[in-house]
């Protein structure tokens, strides 16, 4: 009896070996994961670091750009629309102090008694009859001076007539 004892014991004895064999390396490759971890964390936060810095590199030189320039392309002339009242858009609104080019007016419909307000047509309007006229992509910007991509593009988002 004590020999199958001593035999169970041993038994016992390799699986709790084997058992503890198995946790101890499952703790080790968790503290390898947990070291990686720390150092791709640390890697992530140089390259922000470096991403940083070199984006504050561009500010001041902007800034610098923007001190060194001279005032005539900084402060350009509002092109005014001929022969009709103009009315900011929001965007315009708070855009006109960085760029001061303005975009198509927007319409006001004429108020009765008040024979002096025309009409003025959108630009996409505009494009679009041009182009059902038969004029070219090229024709079209040419003539609203516009650039042929812009053209290209309020010519792809109109709706298509059937």
């Amino acid at each position: 009896m004590t020999t199958f004892l001593l035999v169970v014991s041993f038994l016992l004895h390799g699986i709790m070996l084997l058992v503890i064999f198995i946790l101890f390396a499952r703790v080790k490759k968790a503290e390898e994961l947990e070291m990686r971890q720390k150092q791709v964390a640390g890697e992530i936060e140089e390259m922000f670091t470096a991403y940083l810095l070199e984006i504050k590199e561009e500010n001041e030189q902007l800034k610098r750009w923007l001190n060194e320039s001279p005032k005539k392309y900084r402060n350009t002339e509002i092109k005014q629309p001929k022969s009709h009242e103009y009315r900011k858009t929001a965007k315009e609104e708070t855009h006109s102090d960085l760029n001061k080019e303005y975009s198509d007016p927007v319409y006001n419909p004429p108020i009765p008694g008040n024979n002096d307000i025309e009409y003025q047509p959108s630009l996409s309007t505009r494009v679009v009859a041009m182009r059902n006229e038969g004029y070219t992509i090229e024709d079209i910007a040419r003539k609203m001076d516009c650039g042929k991509t812009e053209i290209e593009l309020i010519l792809k988002f109109q709706p298509q007539k059937m």
